[in-house]
């Protein structure tokens, strides 16, 4: 249960820097789904720290 959340925070970190590295390449159709994939990752990566409900 623990494990998919950091796997998830470290591919996020890993990908933090790819939408400039697209950027700067000129490749702008690449940098939405890189985008995309970053904000998943990030999404689940920090589902497990949501407040919890009452």
């Amino acid at each position: 249960m623990l494990l998919t959340p950091l796997a998830a925070t470290g591919l996020a970190v890993a990908m933090a820097p790819a939408p400039g590295f697209h950027l700067r390449r000129r490749e702008y159709s690449a940098i939405g789904i890189t985008s995309v994939l970053l904000a998943l990752a990030a999404v689940v990566g920090l589902w497990p720290l949501r407040p919890a409900r009452l």
